[in-house]
């Protein structure tokens, strides 16, 4: 992450009271490249360091030569990082369950208007291009304790049989 020079300052001031001898504050992407031994290479060297940390992501791209390094570019997002990935993730299964529960309260509700326990429900019968959805057909079957939904033939398909069978 590039500091301000505020935060440059007060990583040094810290720097020294913590009894350093501070020299110098390089930047992190230049941090990287002296980690990885870039700059202990011969002859002049373009590299990018993509730094994708738990809360900011950020690229730059540096040229090392003869271990002196100069920053060339810089980009990144403040607010794209592991954290970031942890509350889309977090998001995206809070949206799966609440597809489970709204695609299950109209069948709860109809059983509760029909007066029906699950137990009394003989048959499941799918019809919609969307029953066969394997997820779908698991909430019916776990919700009916067991019973296999009635998938015979394609739902599409059955609706065109008895179709034809009316115009026939």
């Amino acid at each position: 992450m590039l500091l301000s020079l505020s935060l440059r300052q007060a990583t040094k001031d810290a720097g020294t009271i913590a009894g350093l001898n501070v020299v110098r504050i390089i930047n992190e992407p230049t941090a990287a490249a002296i980690a990885y031994g870039l700059d202990k290479k011969g002859g002049e060297k373009n590299i990018l360091v993509f730094d994708l940390g738990g809360g900011t992501f950020d690229v730059s791209i540096l040229t090392i030569d003869n271990g002196v390094f100069e920053v060339l570019a810089t980009n990144g997002d403040t607010h794209l990082g592991g954290e970031d990935f942890d509350q889309r993730i977090m998001e995206y299964f809070i949206k799966l369950i609440k597809k489970k529960h709204e695609t299950m309260g109209p069948v709860k509700k109809a059983m509760e208007d029909a007066g029906l326990e699950k137990r009394q429900i003989d048959e499941i019968v799918l019809v919609g291009g969307s029953t066969r959805i394997p997820k779908i057909q698991q909430l019916l079957k776990d919700y009916f304790d067991g019973k296999e939904p009635n998938k015979g033939v394609n739902p599409d398909e059955r609706l065109l049989l008895l179709r034809s069978k009316e115009v026939s």
